[in-house]
């Protein structure tokens, strides 16, 4: 009786230091309340008592981290992706708001005022009976006309700027680092064969752009770009202080990186985001989140590979490595 009266207190003991697993970073992570947060507890406690609950809210902050760079494109098309993503059910409502409050007015000085042709076919496209129909239809012939004689010609001589995309009017952001002029985004240009969204969810679109196998990849940058070679790279690593530590300027500074070392990035604006990749063999996306894969134009010794880069989310480095070509993986372009 005695040895039984004994043991009772061990195993109160053992119950409450096991309540108690990680409860200062418990409390750490649900004051801070972001996706860096709650992965830094789960990466120490995988199968603590709270990690159920931690992956609740990990899903719930990276669900808000998308919404708000939906937020900061603020396009109709972009509000669009994300009520036909894969469950958007808690800022569905917000969504389909902010779609609504993007009034033709809105559109038309958008486009008016930055010769943005993606929102005047918005206008023609949505507001067929509206004020602004034949005035958006007048103005795009404008601009079509003007940028083939050269008038709206970006000035690749300055720091950034952005250029449209003559085959389906997207525009980009640009950044001139170096000598070197890079696009600022992913490639978002849809082709027949040879591209897709990352698990097939248009939101993922709207955010990181298209995934491109090797062969494609090539030859899918816009008039006057190309896809960057591995010295073309080296170049870009070298200027930023070297491949150890280039990663902390080219990655964007957002909540996207899952348990990202956030306050070593000082993104010279390159904006590289995860946008994870794609195995062909297996037919598996993977690394959203962790990983930004980039092609280059080089392949290795072996010509069923080639060179990419990738960068990690916990990783200060960019990696050169090499991937089979019939895998797919991001496209940043570079000027000619």
């Amino acid at each position: 009786m005695k040895l039984k009266f004994r043991i009772i207190p061990v195993l109160l003991l053992f119950f409450v230091a096991c309540s108690d697993e990680g409860n200062d970073l418990y409390q750490a992570a649900k004051n801070m309340n972001t996706a860096s947060a709650y992965g830094v507890y789960l990466k120490k406690y995988p199968q603590g008592l709270r990690a159920d609950e931690i992956k609740d809210s990990l899903k719930s902050c990276i669900e808000k981290d998308k919404f708000e760079e939906v937020k900061r494109i603020n396009t109709i098309g972009a509000y669009i992706s994300y009520i036909n993503s894969v469950n958007p059910e808690r800022f569905k409502q917000q969504a389909k708001d902010s779609v609504n409050s993007i009034s033709e007015s809105d559109c038309f000085r958008k486009g008016k005022k930055e010769s943005d042709l993606y929102s005047l076919n918005l206008i023609v496209k949505n507001y067929p009976e509206g004020k602004y129909y034949q005035r958006a239809i007048y103005l795009i012939d404008s601009i079509k006309i003007s940028e083939k004689e050269n008038k709206f010609v970006p000035d690749f001589d300055k720091s950034q700027g952005i250029f449209t995309d003559q085959r389906d009017e997207v525009r980009y952001k640009w950044i001139r680092l170096g000598e070197q002029v890079w696009m600022a985004e992913n490639l978002n240009y849809k082709t027949p064969e040879g591209s897709t969204a990352y698990n097939n969810d248009p939101l993922n679109q709207t955010i990181f752009g298209l995934l491109y196998n090797w062969e494609t990849a090539n030859n899918v940058c816009p008039d006057g770009w190309h896809l960057p070679s591995d010295k073309e790279w080296d170049e870009l690593e070298n200027f930023l202080g070297g491949k150890g530590i280039a990663s902390t300027q080219l990655k964007a500074e957002s909540s996207l990186w899952e348990n990202s070392e956030s306050q070593y990035i000082k993104s010279c604006g390159f904006n590289a985001l995860p946008g994870g990749d794609l195995d062909a063999f297996q037919n598996q996306f993977g690394n959203i989140g962790k990983f930004a894969n980039f092609w280059t134009s080089t392949l290795d010794k072996n010509n069923n590979n080639a060179i990419y880069r990738f960068m990690k989310n916990d990783q200060t480095i960019v990696f050169r490595v090499h991937y089979d070509i019939k895998n797919y993986n991001s496209v940043r372009c570079i000027k000619d």
